[in-house]
């Protein structure tokens, strides 16, 4: 993995924020229950709480949880995390969202996958991209959670950032942007779209296909 500084880390931040977060087009439809984002945030208070204090702050899109480390604990993302946990769907302009709604285990109900950021502050974030994968299963009384991945391995292993796109025909689709040989270690150009499906209770990447060569902002 790669730590990198600032100013790259300012871009990098809104990387990570644009692939699964943007803010600027915001959709009503597909709004997460309540009991999803606490069991998101419940994940997250486990994982963190003994290094760790926590704040947190709520607004009509966003669940987002402040991580402050208790001590100097070397923790990878740095001293201090933020979690944006989108509480309804954010669609980009280029087709990816937030969160998708379909039927991924082909029960014939509507199963529910979340992307969720994390952000390292400090002044230092981490390549790849630190996002990780919820999946909800439909149980016909209510969500159960059924895989939490990292978003790097439905980027075929490669580092990059993944974005979710939509589920259809029991297939998850996303993209993936990733390095090319000439690209700055802050931005990567090449556009893949990528399937994973859901097998044996997890996510798993299945296929990539190059879509088109992104814009360089960088050098």
């Amino acid at each position: 993995m790669k730590r990198i500084h600032n100013p790259i880390f300012v871009f990098l931040l809104l990387q990570i924020a644009f692939s699964c977060n943007n803010k600027h087009s915001e959709s009503n439809s597909g709004s997460i229950p309540n009991s999803v984002t606490a069991e998101i945030k419940s994940y997250y208070e486990n994982k963190f709480k003994r290094s760790f204090d926590l704040k947190v702050n709520e607004t009509d899109t966003f669940l987002e949880l402040f991580f402050t480390s208790k001590i100097n604990t070397g923790e990878i993302l740095g001293n201090n995390i933020m979690i944006s946990i989108p509480k309804i769907n954010l669609a980009n302009d280029d087709g990816t969202n937030s969160i998708v709604y379909g039927d991924l285990n082909s029960d014939n109900l509507n199963d529910l996958v979340i992307c969720v950021s994390s952000e390292g502050e400090n002044g230092s974030a981490v390549l790849p991209d630190p996002n990780k994968i919820f999946v909800f299963l439909n149980s016909n009384n209510g969500y159960v959670l059924g895989d939490i991945t990292d978003a790097d391995l439905l980027n075929g292993n490669a580092s990059g950032f993944y974005s979710l796109v939509e589920i259809k025909n029991s297939k998850l689709f996303g993209r993936s942007s990733l390095w090319g040989k000439d690209d700055s270690e802050s931005n990567p150009t090449k556009i893949y779209t990528t399937i994973a499906t859901f097998q044996d209770n997890k996510l798993v990447f299945e296929s990539k296909k190059f879509l088109m060569n992104g814009k360089k902002a960088w050098g």
